[in-house]
This record gives C-alpha cells, structure tokens and sequence, in this order.
C-alpha cells in the first residue's frame, strides 16, 4: 500500500490508541504498586489491545475486553510469548550494542571536528537502535493474529490482504 493509504487507515485509530496508552500506564502503574506479579498479569491482559485496535478497529476499552477475552484463556502462552520475545529483544539490543558502541564513539568524536558527519554516525547508530523497538510490535501483531485465529476460527492473513 501506498503511505497515503497507510496513514488513511492508521490516523482514525492515534486516539483510540491515546486513550489505551493512558488507560494501560494507569493498569500497569496499580498493578506494579499492588505487586510485581500485578504488572505482570496485568501486561499479559493487555497484550492484545494494541492490536486490536488497529485489526478491528475498535475502541480503546473495547480492545482491552477483547484483548482480556483472548489473553485469560492463553494466559501462561501469552506469557510465555512475551518472555521469549523479551529475551530476543534484548539479545538483539545487547548484541546491537555493542556493534554500535564503536560507531556512537566515532559519531562523538566527529563531533568536534566534522559536526555534520559527526550526527550522520549517530542518526544510523539511532536507527538501528529504534529497529529494535520494533521487534516488540511485530511480536505483538503476531501473537493476536494467532489468538485471534484460535479464538474465531478465521485467518489472520485474510485480515492483512484486506487491509
């Protein structure tokens, strides 16, 4: 898809996707105070609402019922996901890191003499820096695709082609 088309699809859901980021901040905030193992679960519950509402275009509330629908039934998946997800993003970070470690030094020593190049260096070590980030919400997207397809009976891939 074209980004016009991209940014038509995604704009109407930035406040919806507002709204979820202020309510999760509050959840994950009370459930952390209350214990760790609170913010723990409370995560788990909420790790399909993003997608959610990008995937049905739901509201921010009705993304977290669905994505509490779909993540009590496979709680210990859910977690279990998020866990192996967690440890390859920050494999990939730490292994990023010290690749990058170099280059930031170079960067920050360019600085000095060559300013422009010297933020060219650190503007790629941030990029591949912000790459991992997106690990995370890659993951997401295909956690709910698959327990949306288990929960429904319908493909996920359907879904993406429709878009």
């Amino acid at each position: 898809p074209e980004a016009a088309e991209v940014f038509r699809h995604a704009l109407p859901r930035m406040l919806p996707m507002f709204v979820l980021l202020i309510l999760s901040s509050i959840a994950f905030s009370l459930g952390f105070m209350v214990f760790l193992i609170g913010g723990i679960v409370v995560g788990v519950l909420f790790a399909a609402a993003y997608p959610a509402i990008f995937m049905e275009d739901l509201s921010a509330t009705a993304a977290i019922q669905r994505s509490f629908n779909l993540c009590k039934k496979n709680f210990f998946n859910t977690l279990g996901f998020f866990i192996v997800l967690l440890i390859t993003v920050l494999f990939t970070f730490f292994i990023l890191s010290l690749l990058l470690q170099p280059i930031s030094a170079l960067g920050m020593s360019l600085m000095e003499g060559m300013p422009v190049l010297g933020v060219i260096v650190l503007g790629i070590a941030g990029i591949f820096n912000q790459l991992i980030n997106g690990l995370i919400y890659i993951g997401q997207f295909l956690h709910y695709g698959h327990l949306s397809e288990k929960e429904d009976n319908h493909s996920f891939e359907n879904e993406i082609n429709a878009l």
